[in-house]
């Protein structure tokens, strides 16, 4: 077994961990990634592509030997890369969403 795949056998097992355990609601397709991501995260001494390949092939074999059409239909491969960006830059803080609702709400006043 490569190195790959030993990682990926290592992230399936602690996301079916936290899933038993009722910390991850597999349900949650925006969390399952963002929980994946965490894991591999933590797991270090990787570049950002070689996290992002993992997170990416464990989501794809996780919708693979699924029998959820809206998971499939959901968590294509490239909605997952471009899940996993979002993620990433806003973690960056390459968003600055916060501070344009704030602008909006005072140009509106209290209306809402």
């Amino acid at each position: 077994m490569d190195n790959l795949d030993s990682d990926v056998v290592h992230l399936i097992n602690k996301l079916s961990e936290l899933s038993v355990n009722d910390e991850l609601d597999t349900g949650d397709y925006i969390s399952l990634v963002a929980t994946s991501m965490k894991i591999v995260e933590a797991m270090g001494n990787k570049s950002g592509e070689e996290k992002k390949i993992l997170v990416t092939s464990v989501i794809n074999r996780i919708v693979n030997e699924s029998n959820d059409y809206t998971l499939k239909s959901i968590l294509t491969p490239p909605t997952v890369s471009n899940l996993i960006e979002v993620i990433i830059n806003a973690s960056r803080g390459k968003y600055k969403l916060r501070s344009k609702y704030k602008s909006c709400k005072k140009r509106m006043g209290n209306c809402c």
